[in-house]
């Protein structure tokens, strides 16, 4: 489903070159639960960027179901996040002046935005993360691990087969965060999606079913 070719990607702070990836090769099958590890400004956060299309390698090729998503322009692949891929932030990223609710409506607002089915497509992925009753509440009104299931159940609204999720767990009790994956286990395994998760948490990688180490800007074994 993604294949990562020799791809390295650099930034200019002042005067110095920060090598962020080094000639990365990476592939991740369809269906797969993939978990990179690493320490903080190994790499890893900047790898999941590339791979959702949110940022651009320096070199290198990023292939989505074949298709070179780092030679795209900017309009193709906004469409292409929008169709493909599901965004799981540490942060949750929930607009605070929507309702739960609303929150889970955006990105069917902008594919489909005159489709009157967008509440109860919202309402029903509520559902999905056992969040029905809280339809009206907004992200003050929630837990972490409530507003985290919101995003999740987000991350869902067009039905995207790329799953990422970038240190889902991480302001999360153990209780919320053995409930996220869960929940994440279960859309691997049950609907076949393929997840991406970027976690320094060797219990969270566990429940991956296959760990990549990054460090440095390099995968290690």
């Amino acid at each position: 489903m993604v294949e990562l070719r020799k791809v390295s990607k650099e930034y200019r702070s002042g005067s110095t070159t920060v090598h962020a990836l080094r000639g990365i090769d990476l592939n991740i099958k369809g269906g797969d639960f993939l978990a990179l590890m690493g320490p903080s400004g190994s790499g890893k956060t900047t790898l999941l960027n590339i791979i959702g299309a949110l940022d651009r390698p320096t070199s290198g090729k990023v292939l989505l179901d074949g298709d070179d998503i780092g030679a795209m322009h900017e309009w193709r692949r906004s469409g292409l996040r929008l169709r493909k891929i599901g965004f799981i932030f540490q942060e949750f990223n929930l607009v605070p002046s929507m309702t739960a609710l609303e929150n889970v409506k955006l990105p069917l607002s902008g594919a489909k935005p005159f489709d009157t089915s967008n509440r109860a497509r919202a309402q029903e992925l509520l559902g999905r993360v056992g969040l029905e009753d809280k339809a009206r509440r907004y992200p003050s009104q929630l837990s972490g691990g409530e507003q985290q299931r919101v995003a999740i159940a987000r991350s869902l609204a067009n039905d995207p087969p790329l799953i990422l999720a970038d240190e889902p767990t991480g302001e999360l009790d153990s209780e919320s965060t053995a409930r996220i994956m869960d929940i994440l286990r279960d859309l691997n395994i049950k609907e076949g999606r393929t997840i991406v998760l970027v976690t320094h948490d060797p219990e969270v990688s566990r429940r991956a079913r296959r760990v990549v180490k990054v460090r440095d800007g390099r995968l290690s074994s």
